[in-house]
């Protein structure tokens, strides 16, 4: 019988989702053990333990690995049922009126309520694009803090921009003039990279499970001088990189009439564009922003809910897919999707792919949410698989659930038929860090309920930005009914 240092946690008697032999994933009876953060075995039930071994009973339910939400943003996760009906431009500056000027402790409440609400759900990380206006140390300590308390692995990309929003700027016959002060003035390359570097000495690796990395909002919103230094510093520190990318066709067009190219392009011709870049949306990327990604490296965030919410188009993920591109999944912020539950992105993405004519099947869908999540995360041993050395992060359904029960073909079923209410447990490095039941739920709620009064008090000392938000919203509205009309 082996021994080793640390005994670890035997999980026993559950069907674990696993790749054997080269094979596709499938629900196996196995035994797996977890040991110092990772997964240390995996054997068949009834196998030999280890001296001083716990067992956490798993009888019932389906082990998988952890689900991975590669784009969303923590301070909208107050803002469900704020935005239908608007476009991107609208959303923009209803997300600014009800996100400008929060407190430490507001910035708290909401990333502590967004990562219960994700574990609860099956998510045990995600890359959290922080914060919608310039970040301060105060606002990044904050979210550190709440990710460490939730127990949720969180890579947070800060969000930093010395260039105006011209994708969102009033049309000029409308007589709009944005806010002064404006919640999105730019700050000097000097301080945005200050910092980013004094806060990834500070928090980089926290708990092993806390990253950090610069987060140009989108290169249409910055400088060269500061996309060059953001990846600088990554390469300086091994950091990823992560932005806004192509997601409308309006940035599409103003990034041609500035640079001649595509952003995709732009970023090649800086002689930045690399593997550590993990880019949200991609919608109007082109055929030589693909040979790009393919030779380059890069990885496109699909975010299905949002962009078609948005109205925005939706990404070539089976172009992408097929050109052998690494390709990640994303829920994108709460009020464009209304939803933070993995399960319904991987839906979206198998299905919208299928109105495309572009059919992405189930198991593709799974690896967007798993391993391509991973390769975007960028964190120590995070793989999206269930295999000895990855980072023990796992979600525990219950075999029971009526979108399990029969169970035919598991990567099938999580894709199109469970949602988030068929996790009875998630683990995050070995840790179990959500139970379904009644504590967990009212933890839960008054999480919630601190993130909706956070979000009150906040924009209740803005009330000069949603006037103006509203007014963008009613012009958006008019000039979609004019062009209709035309």
């Amino acid at each position: 019988m082996p021994s080793i240092a640390e005994p670890p946690l035997r999980i026993a008697g559950g069907h674990v989702l696993l790749a054997e032999d080269g094979g596709p994933l499938a629900a196996l009876p196995r035994d797996l053990w977890v040991s110092g953060g990772t997964i240390l075995r995996i054997a068949q039930p009834g196998a030999d333990g280890i001296e001083g071994e716990q067992v956490l009973d798993a009888t019932g339910t389906l082990v998988a690995p952890g689900l991975i939400n590669a784009h969303t943003h923590s301070p909208l996760v107050s803002l469900r049922g704020t935005t239908d009906g608007l476009g991107h431009v609208g959303f923009m500056w209803r997300n600014q009126a009800d996100t400008a000027g929060r407190r430490a402790e507001e910035v708290y409440a909401h990333a502590y309520a967004q990562a219960l609400e994700a574990l609860a759900g099956g998510t045990t990380a995600m890359i959290d694009h922080f914060p919608e206006q310039n970040p301060g140390l105060a606002d990044i300590e904050a979210a550190v803090a709440a990710y460490r308390d939730a127990g949720l692995r969180c890579t947070l990309a800060l969000r930093i921009f010395d260039g105006a929003y011209d994708d969102i700027l009033p049309r000029p016959e409308s007589g709009l003039v944005p806010p002064d002060p404006s919640p999105l003035a730019p700050e000097s390359v000097d301080t945005l990279i200050g910092v980013c570097t004094e806060a990834v000495a500070a928090w980089h690796g926290a708990d092993g499970r806390i990253a950090l990395m610069p987060g140009p909002s989108n290169p249409l919103r910055c400088s060269d001088a500061l996309l060059t230094a953001s990846a600088a510093l990554a390469e300086a520190r091994d950091l990823g990189l992560h932005a806004h990318m192509l997601e409308t066709r309006r940035q599409r067009d103003l990034s041609r009439a500035r640079h001649g190219v595509s952003n995709v392009a732009h970023l090649d011709a800086l002689g930045i564009l690399s593997p550590r870049w993990s880019l949200a949306h991609c919608v109007w990327v082109d055929e030589g922003d693909i040979d790009a990604f393919a030779a380059k490296g890069g990885i496109p965030i699909h975010n299905p809910a949002s962009n078609a919410k948005l109205q925005v188009g939706t990404a070539p993920i089976a172009t992408l897919l097929a050109r052998g591109i690494t390709v990640a999944l994303g829920t994108d912020g709460a009020s464009t999707s209304d939803t933070l539950d993995m399960h319904e992105a991987m839906a979206l993405a198998a299905l919208v792919s299928r109105v495309r004519g572009e059919p992405t099947s189930a198991a593709a869908a799974y690896d967007l949410a798993t391993t391509g999540g991973a390769a975007a995360l960028r964190q120590a041993d995070v793989r999206g698989r269930i295999e000895p050395g990855a980072a023990a992060d796992l979600t525990f359904y219950d075999l029971a659930a009526p979108s399990l029960a029969p169970l035919h073909d598991a990567v099938q079923q999580l894709v199109f038929a469970v949602r988030a209410d068929a996790v009875c447990r998630t683990m995050v490095a070995g840790r179990t860090v959500f139970v379904r039941d009644a504590a967990h739920a009212a933890k839960l709620r008054a999480a919630a309920a601190r993130a909706a009064e956070a979000k009150a008090a906040a924009v209740a000392r803005a009330t000069h930005l949603s006037a103006f938000a509203a007014a963008m919203a009613a012009d958006e509205r008019r000039a979609r009914e004019s062009a209709a009309g035309s």
